[in-house]
């Protein structure tokens, strides 16, 4: 038996892999145990608060990261659109999109943290919300996570002035496994009739079957012996019966 038999799941504030996990708990026989998490690549190296109990943990992250090692593996999977919070109040949050030029007449107060070329502080982004719903400067950062963190008296919008954002899944190579390649292929959209997904699901369906076949035995034959003991019954009733109408039509009685 396969000791990893569970996957740590940690992604990050503001991915909404929900339709991933939901599959993979569908598709195959492996336990998840999934957090949304401000910094799923610190705890991948340095998993102190993880049970491990011969687990495999894996991050949702967003590129680029320095931390990042020849060691890993990693799977880009997709990339987030740049966004900018502004004040609720402010006339730009009247823009669906907002240029560079239109933040000029906001300043830097509130700073601009993330362009594109770095790691997104989520933290720190969350912080500096607080400071532009007080009415002073612009937060720039992933849209999904501007929208995630949702802070009040801050309106976001798509931002034409930076790169879009790199997500990608990462995992240390001495734990890849067949239970982390189901896992990366449903992310990467693997449909369940490839040969991977098709051989768990029938392992799975086969497992099922079975223990639905000996439900469904287990019912037949109680449902049998109820109604052999039925007969039995019926059978005894009516022989009590006769036996009493003869011995009332008796010719030696009369």
């Amino acid at each position: 038996m396969d000791a990893r038999l569970k996957l740590n799941f940690f992604y990050v504030t503001g991915t909404a892999p929900g339709k991933w996990m939901e599959r993979f708990s569908e598709r195959t026989d492996y336990r998840l145990d999934a957090h949304e998490s401000a910094d799923p690549l610190a705890v991948l190296l340095d998993p102190r608060d993880v049970v491990n109990d011969g687990a495999v943990t894996v991050g949702l992250v967003r590129l680029p990261d320095e931390r990042i090692t020849d060691d890993m593996h990693v799977v880009r999977l997709y990339e987030e659109a740049p966004g900018v919070a502004v004040p609720k109040d402010h006339e730009l949050s009247l823009l669906s999109t907002i240029t560079p030029e239109d933040l000029d007449e906001l300043g830097d107060a509130a700073g601009v943290l993330f362009e594109g070329h770095g790691p997104v502080p989520v933290g720190e982004v969350k912080a500096q919300l607080d400071v532009v719903a007080a009415n002073v400067g612009q937060v720039i950062a992933p849209r999904p996570l501007l929208r995630r963190l949702n802070v009040s008296g801050t309106v976001h919008a798509d931002y034409a002035g930076s790169v879009a954002t790199p997500v990608a899944l990462v995992w240390f190579k001495d734990d890849d496994c067949d239970m982390v390649q189901d896992f990366v292929g449903i992310a990467r959209g693997r449909k369940q009739s490839s040969s991977r997904m098709a051989k768990d699901a029938g392992n799975k369906g086969a497992s099922r079957s079975a223990q639905g076949r000996g439900a469904s035995g287990a019912k037949k034959r109680k449902a049998q012996g109820s109604k052999a003991k039925n007969m039995r019954k019926g059978k005894a009733s009516l022989k009590g019966k006769g036996g009493a109408r003869r011995r009332k039509n008796s010719p030696n009685q009369r």
